[in-house]
């Protein structure tokens, strides 16, 4: 089951200013839109708290991204990416 990237303005200017970042977040993002749940295990995917259910952030060193998983049309939809004092505000 193949989910479909889609990436939010914010999301997509944080990855055109960080090349380096970019290359990081965009191999993982693929490996998760291949094999969701291996993915789970993989890497550090926590379910947010005081959201939808669906929303999840990815740790990548000392930047977080924040997603929402569509399951009824596999879509997986980055919200924002950022550092980790920024990104929760």
């Amino acid at each position: 089951m193949n989910y479909e990237l889609r990436f939010s303005k914010p999301s997509f200017k944080f990855l055109e200013k960080h090349p380096k970042e970019k290359k990081k977040f965009l191999e993982i993002f693929k490996e998760i839109s291949n094999d969701y749940e291996k993915a789970l295990i993989q890497y550090d995917i926590k379910q947010m708290k005081g959201t939808t259910s669906d929303t999840y952030r990815l740790r990548i060193g000392k930047y977080r991204a924040i997603y929402r998983l569509y399951n009824e049309i596999l879509v997986i939809f980055v919200i924002d990416i950022g550092s980790r004092g920024d990104i929760y505000k």
